[in-house]
């Protein structure tokens, strides 16, 4: 029992460490398209939706996950004209969404340009952006009198455009009456998981906390999920 309430604990201060982790500026994470975008039928103003491919990773710790959502807007769309002149498409990749719905503003480039931001207006065409990954047809179908096609699942580099600190979630407040020490007859309530955070956060000491457990009633969970 106590062995399993000393795990609670030191997985518990672990999580603290990660929760008030930083993401830099400039930190690349790359996004796919998560639609098909043709210039035929695509409107200026449009949202398009994208998502993270992979974990963006600091100190080891997972601060952006895959398939967090990302925001983008179509810039220009023009369909293919007469004369064989080709249509033209050209979209924005704006704001990461993280899961507490903080967004991070991106970039196209790591270096950001002086007195620049990250280019909302400013589709990935023409800001000379490369695609990293296309599946099946061409990137863009350049030939006369075709419409310009973004294939879904076409992935991109984009760098965050400013530092971001990670919002730390919200503990269950606890009582902050000073705490009787426990004796053997004293059966305290039941504990769980988010009991021990908001004991923690409070400013009890592990000795304290562990103290509370082995009176407690309560069972906890150690598995990843559980303790996130």
């Amino acid at each position: 029992m106590v062995r399993r309430c000393l795990s609670v604990v030191s997985m518990i201060s672990v999580l603290q460490i990660a929760g008030a982790q930083d993401i830099p500026e400039a930190t690349k994470v790359r996004v796919r398209l998560e639609q098909p975008l043709s210039s035929a039928t695509a409107e200026e103003g449009q949202p398009v939706q994208f998502a993270v491919s992979d974990d963006v990773r600091i100190n080891d710790v997972v601060v952006i996950p895959h398939d967090a959502v990302v925001n983008g807007t179509v810039v220009q769309a023009v369909g293919k004209r007469r004369m064989g002149r080709t249509g033209k498409l050209d979209f924005s990749i704006d704001n990461i969404v993280l899961p507490n719905g903080g967004k991070i503003p991106v970039r196209y480039s790591v270096v950001k340009k002086e007195g620049g931001s990250h280019a909302v207006s400013t589709g990935i065409i023409t800001a000379g952006v490369a695609v990293v990954f296309w599946p099946a047809a061409p990137f863009v179908l350049l030939r006369k009198g075709k419409d310009t096609v973004f294939n879904k699942g076409m992935a991109f580099d984009v760098f965050t455009d400013r530092a971001y600190t990670l919002k730390e979630q919200k503990p269950i407040v606890a009582s902050s009456a000073p705490a009787k020490a426990p004796t053997s007859n004293d059966k305290g309530p039941s504990l769980n998981n988010e009991d021990v955070i908001a004991l923690k956060k409070v400013g009890y000491s592990d000795g304290l906390i562990l103290s509370r457990i082995e009176v407690s009633g309560g069972s906890y969970k150690l598995d990843t999920q559980s303790m996130i």
